[in-house]
């Protein structure tokens, strides 16, 4: 089954309840997990990175997740958006990693925040893996409908 990109449930209910305590600045640690299309997301129930299932590992890569470099949490034309760093991972062997699940690294139980679908598999061989994050931001909350 492909994956699609959303964020997860849970994380948007305990950060209105304060349940987990985020703080949500840059001083938290972002992690992007490789995973392929064999993961199924739940969006409405999975809410921490012990759920997630079908990394993609290799080397080159930190199994577990890598820190996404410069993490920034901005308010901007009725949007809340999370940003970083470009990805780039350098001498990699990975086999067709079709996105990355986004968690944050700082809070007890490493609670999901979103996946970002790449659309397709990608894979690479003793290789650098790089991604380009959108001019738009990696996820962004429309709190203006």
């Amino acid at each position: 089954m492909a994956i699609s990109s959303g964020l997860y449930g849970p994380w948007l209910r305990d950060m209105g309840t304060n349940a987990k305590a985020f703080a949500l600045n840059a001083s938290d640690v972002i992690t992007y997990q490789t995973t392929s299309d064999a993961y199924t997301p739940n969006f409405d129930t999975h809410d921490e990175e012990a759920d997630l299932t079908n990394e993609v590992t290799g080397t080159g890569y930190t199994t577990g997740g890598e820190t996404l470099g410069s993490p920034t949490w901005t308010i901007a034309s009725g949007f809340a958006i999370l940003d970083g760093s470009d990805v780039s991972l350098s001498t990699t062997t990975l086999a067709s990693v079709e996105g990355f699940v986004l968690y944050d690294n700082t809070i007890a139980g490493d609670p999901l925040l979103g996946l970002v679908d790449f659309g397709a598999p990608y894979s690479t061989t003793a290789g650098t893996f790089a991604v380009t994050w959108s001019a738009s931001g990696i996820l962004r909350i429309d709190y203006i409908p």
